[in-house]
């Protein structure tokens, strides 16, 4: 059980901009009883973070709506929007892959430079570099 975050930890004096926007991609069925994602429709408006304001960020909510969706669907939201992923009661395979879109001004959340391979990085375009902030 993941509790209820926004990916944004940082204050928010330009609020309501939008800095983040993340992706979920299902590669496999995703139900609520196989944990899929949770997420609190509205709290983008909202400036504060729910460890803030919740008494217990790992409770239900009572707004919360469940990603539910076919393998090869894709769930886009501002990644402000309170979420978290829920817990497998069924077993079956829920994978996803993530992507987090950062705006140009913004810091990634991980360091591309220290991933990216120099021959790698040899292969990349100028266009591709500054996409990749590398």
């Amino acid at each position: 059980m993941q509790p209820l975050h926004g990916d944004w930890k940082k204050p928010r004096p330009d609020f309501p901009k939008v800095h983040l926007v993340n992706s979920i991609w299902a590669l496999d069925d995703l139900c609520k009883e196989n944990g899929a994602p949770r997420i609190i429709p509205g709290t983008h408006l909202r400036p504060e973070l729910p460890e803030d304001v919740l008494e217990d960020t790992e409770a239900t909510h009572p707004q919360e709506v469940y990603l539910e969706c076919p393998a090869g669907s894709i769930m886009i939201f501002n990644a402000h929007t309170w979420h978290g992923g829920t817990i497998n009661y069924i077993g079956s395979r829920r994978r996803v892959l993530h992507g987090l879109y950062v705006s140009a001004d913004g810091v990634q959340q991980q360091d591309q430079r220290k991933w990216l391979r120099p021959e790698t990085a040899l292969r990349l375009n100028q266009a591709q570099r500054k996409l990749l902030g590398v």
